[in-house]
């Protein structure tokens, strides 16, 4: 079964939620990335919530991951 995440507010949440199904923390994702921890968890705990596509295209795909984008109404049949 293939794993997807619906992000509908924070870029930073979906990348937990994929840490967690990974079983990856922050330094093992910085590592993966070439990155220091600090950058990674500055990422993920802005306070405004904003993330740059770029960062986030990183993050997921240093966890085998990719971001596809959809039509909105053909996700509402999936969840």
């Amino acid at each position: 079964m293939m794993n997807m995440i619906a992000v509908g507010q924070k870029a930073a949440d979906a990348i937990k939620s994929v840490m967690e199904i990974e079983k990856v923390n922050q330094t093992m994702l910085a590592e993966k990335m070439n990155y220091n921890r600090q950058a990674v968890q500055q990422s993920l705990n802005r306070r405004a919530g904003t993330m740059r596509v770029e960062t986030m295209r990183r993050m997921v795909e240093a966890m085998g991951w990719k971001i596809v984008l959809v039509p909105a109404d053909e996700l509402e049949n999936r969840f």
